[in-house]
């Protein structure tokens, strides 16, 4: 007689890697995805740019439909620290945007995604509560809205200041 866990680990055998059959927590929706394997920068740039994320998305950024589940009335000023376990899979059963798309890489040369997280008016990244990404990818975002500021793939404009020297001089 075979019970669900021998049936189990039989699935886990035949369609998962070896390390991810060693894992306590599984993903029973999709026993193949380890999070821990990374997408290229190059992939994610050509994703941006599919019929894919075009349909996925629908031309709103990537944020805007992301809805955050939160206790009481109003959301809290932190969001959760991360999303991904160390074993590599989902900690919550909502994750931030970032981690819960793969192809969506935050790197410098991936100036569209950047663009999506900075406020056109005053140039300025986004706070957390409005886009809702965990600790960890917003630190990956803002390291990688600066670098692209340093190699000059993402322009931005310094403000003008205007002073009236008569105030100054007599």
């Amino acid at each position: 007689m075979i019970r669900g866990n021998q049936i189990l680990s039989i699935v886990r055998s035949f369609s998962t890697t070896p390390h991810v059959c060693r894992s306590s927590k599984v993903n029973y929706f999709d026993l193949n995805f380890d999070r821990r394997l990374k997408v290229d920068y190059t992939e994610s740039i050509k994703y941006m740019e599919s019929e894919a994320f075009k349909r996925t998305y629908k031309g709103l950024y990537v944020w805007q439909q992301y809805r955050r589940n939160h206790k009481g009335q109003w959301p809290r000023e932190n969001t959760r620290p991360d999303c991904v376990n160390a074993e590599g899979f989902l900690d919550t059963s909502n994750p931030c945007v970032i981690c819960r798309d793969e192809y969506l890489v935050l790197h410098p040369e991936n100036r569209k995604l950047l663009e999506q997280f900075i406020d056109p008016y005053t140039g300025k990244v986004l706070s957390r509560k409005v886009h809702g990404l965990c600790l960890k990818q917003y630190r990956n975002l803002l390291i990688s809205i600066i670098k692209a500021k340093d190699a000059g793939t993402i322009t931005y404009e310094l403000p003008d200041r205007y002073f009236d020297y008569k105030e100054y001089y007599g």
